[in-house]
């Protein structure tokens, strides 16, 4: 015969048996899903009582197997409660759990290293332009004498910042876009899709307007000193 599949299945109608408490019928239904870690037949909840109340002794029986929800999958005290417990798992749900658990952490640290390298670059490119802003002081505070407004002397300054983050952030897109390109061949390959890349643009365009921000504000802030001088 050859193979149904779970679609097929699903579309196939079916007569379940039910008999007890000296009773006996023959009810249609169908499938309506599978699962490939519970190695069992589920049905509503309601069906449950229904049935319990129709076939069953009366005496209350004491389930067996339980479907739990926590937060963290793969933490390793719930294994440890598992096992304190003497709890069977059924299927490898705790593996792939453990597995998405130090998948986390990992994207964690590297988030935690890229917003580090993040200040660092920012703290390194206002030191440039402190030490830009001094190198030229004594021609800053000329123009100032000459009657050049701050706002007039700060932007050629202000403008080579905006360039230099707006390159920055394109080349870091068009890097992000390649690399992406990359490993979403390797990630098909697993049968699991690259989520949309609108987030993370988005993210650059608002980190790099913080940057320039301070950046531009740093600037402003160096001229206002040297014309109050």
């Amino acid at each position: 015969m050859p193979r149904i599949s779970e679609g097929q299945a699903g579309k196939i109608p079916l007569a379940f048996t039910f008999s007890g408490n000296g009773r006996g019928e023959s009810m249609p239904g169908r499938i309506v899903g599978f699962s490939n870690r519970l190695n069992t037949v589920i049905v509503p909840q309601q069906f449950m009582q229904w049935a319990n109340a129709r076939y069953g002794t009366g005496v209350e029986q004491h389930p067996l197997r339980l479907i739990v929800e926590v937060n963290s999958p793969g933490d390793a005290k719930i294994e440890q409660y598992m096992n304190d417990h003497h709890y069977d798992v059924a299927g490898d749900k705790m593996t792939s759990s453990k597995a998405n658990y130090f998948l986390t952490v990992i994207i964690g640290i590297v988030i935690a290293v890229g917003v580090v390298i993040s200040l660092l670059s920012f703290f390194v490119l206002m030191l440039s332009i402190y030490l830009l802003l001094q190198k030229n002081t004594r021609k800053l505070q000329n123009l100032l004498l000459l009657g050049y407004s701050p706002a007039q002397v700060s932007r050629p300054y202000i403008q080579m910042v905006v360039a230099i983050n707006a390159a920055v952030l394109v080349l870091a897109i068009i890097l992000m876009l390649v690399a992406r390109l990359y490993y979403k061949g390797m990630l098909a390959a697993f049968g699991v899709s690259g989520a949309t890349v609108w987030l993370s643009v988005a993210v650059g365009f608002v980190i790099m307007a913080l940057i320039t921000t301070g950046n531009v504000l740093a600037i402003k802030r160096k001229i206002l000193s040297l014309w109050q001088q």
